[in-house]
């Protein structure tokens, strides 16, 4: 697929095609059949809070949904790695295998805290092996403390306003829109935004203030 993409660019497509090449040789793995097949699922990412530590945690969700093969890929790989096959001269990568709950939990020889979990149908690549043991508890982003007391204070928990007028200035300095009078095509000055979140229900809300009548008429003159 990425081949015949890339096979009417010339130069371009040559230079794809070594990269190719040498990513699935330096891998053994296939691009087509192992790289994005792994990649169809949904792509979550979290930031939680880490006990005595500044920094928070980072965790990256990957699942097998619309037929992905995440799980399988990510076990092939962590197999390649323990046989030795990325071995190099004074480098010899290992993952640990260890079980906490429903999920084996691989870590690499070099480090106590990165660590990937596998379940049934999703891997989660974590930046403390403690935020698996987290998962395991139940905990919920709705049930920690700081999250509950924003809750009562406030039904909205971000919001966003971008003034349009100053936006327009800036294009219009630019001189890229001297046929067309951007202020006639906002109902509004203000782009806003809003997320909230209601019983455990997230919801967010943006207002395009676009005069849809006056944005097709424009295009349709342009067009002319």
């Amino acid at each position: 697929m990425i081949r015949n993409a890339v096979r009417t660019q010339g130069k371009e497509a040559e230079e794809m095609e070594k990269g190719i090449a040498e990513f699935e040789k330096e891998s053994q793995l296939s691009v087509e059949n192992d790289i994005l097949p792994a990649l169809r699922g949904e792509v979550n990412m979290a930031l939680y809070k880490l006990d005595g530590q500044k920094d928070p945690g980072v965790v990256i969700s990957l699942d097998d949904s619309n037929s992905g093969t995440a799980t399988s890929t990510m076990q092939k790989l962590i197999s390649k790695v323990n046989s030795g096959a990325y071995d190099k001269q004074g480098d010899t990568p290992r993952l640990t295998e260890t079980q906490i709950g429903s999920y084996k939990v691989f870590t690499p020889n070099d480090s106590e805290k990165i660590a990937i979990a596998i379940g049934d149908n999703q891997v989660i690549f974590v930046s403390d092996i403690s935020l698996i043991q987290k998962m395991q508890t139940g905990e919920k982003l709705t049930s920690d403390k700081a999250f509950a007391r924003m809750q009562r204070e406030s039904e909205t928990r971000m919001s966003l306003t971008i003034d349009l007028e100053k936006v327009i200035d800036i294009i219009n300095a630019e001189g890229k829109t001297q046929d067309v009078d951007l202020r006639q095509l906002i109902t509004q000055p203000e782009l806003t935004a809003s997320w909230s979140v209601v019983n455990d229900t997230a919801r967010f809300q943006m207002v395009l203030p676009i005069d849809i009548p006056d944005l097709i008429r424009t295009i349709g003159k342009q067009m002319r």
